[in-house]
C-alpha cells in the first residue's frame, strides 16, 4: 500500500507503479487530490489503472472541511495554507489516521507528501500510525511555504521523538540521517525529508 497525499497529475503514482512493475512487486496507490480540475485530469489518466484509488479531499491534522487556495487550473502550488493567493475553496479534510482506520489499512509501505506548506499538518495527522510503526517510509516535501504554515523542522523531530524512527535528508544518491535536530537545518530551501521506520533497509528505497 502507498499514498500519495498531494497527487497533482500522478507523476509520482505513475513512477511508483512503473518502478514495483520492474521488480514484479504488487501494489495499490491511494492518491488524494482535493483540487476538482487536478482530479478530472487523474481520472482521465488513470481511468484504465485498476491499482489507483482516487481519493477527492485532502489530509490534515483534522478532519472536517478547509479553504484550499486554488491558483489555478492544474497548479502545483494550490495548498490548505494561506499564502495570500489563490481562490479559497471548500474542500474535505481527513487525517492519516482516521483514513487508515476507515479503510482498516494496517500498514503503509511509502507515503508521499506533497502539500504546498501542508505537510507538517499532515504528519501531525499520522502521529498515531508513527508512533506504532505502521509506515515504513514517509517522504514530505520541506520549503519556504512552511513558513506561512508557522511550522519547522524542529516540529518533526519532537513528533517522532518517541516513534521507532530515523529523520534523513533526500538525495539522488541517497539519504543523509540525522540524530537531532539542529539551527542549521532550518533553511527553507526547496527539499523533501524522509521519515524511515527503524529497521527498514534503506536499500529498499
Amino acid at each position: 500500500i502507498l499514498l500519495d497525499v498531494g497527487a497533482n497529475r500522478g507523476d509520482w503514482t505513475r513512477r511508483a507503479l512503473d518502478r514495483l512493475s520492474d521488480r514484479e512487486l504488487r501494489a495499490e496507490v491511494h492518491a488524494f487530490e482535493p483540487a476538482a480540475s487536478t482530479l478530472r485530469f487523474l481520472q482521465g489518466r488513470f481511468e484504465a489503472e485498476t491499482r489507483v484509488r482516487l481519493r477527492p479531499f485532502a489530509l490534515s491534522d483534522r478532519a472536517g472541511r478547509a479553504s484550499l487556495y486554488v491558483v489555478g487550473e492544474l497548479a502545483g502550488t494550490n495548498s490548505l495554507v494561506d499564502m495570500r493567493i489563490g481562490t479559497p475553496t471548500p474542500v474535505a479534510v481527513t487525517t492519516v489516521d482516521a483514513y487508515l482506520a476507515e479503510q482498516q489499512i494496517e500498514r503503509v509501505a511509502f507515503l508521499k507528501s506533497d502539500t504546498e506548506g501542508n505537510d507538517l499538518a499532515v504528519l501531525r495527522g499520522g502521529a498515531g500510525a508513527l508512533a506504532a510503526g505502521r509506515i515504513d517510509v514517509w517522504q514530505f516535501e520541506y520549503n519556504s511555504r512552511w513558513i506561512y504554515a508557522r511550522a519547522f523542522l524542529r516540529d518533526v523531530f519532537e513528533l517522532i521523538v518517541r516513534a521507532p524512527y530515523s529523520l534523513g535528508k533526500l538525495y539522488r544518491r541517497g539519504i543523509e540521517l540525522f540524530d537531532t535536530w539542529h539551527p542549521e537545518l532550518e533553511r527553507y530551501f526547496e527539499t523533501n525529508f524522509v521519515l524511515v521506520r527503524k529497521g527498514t533497509p534503506l536499500e529498499r528505497l
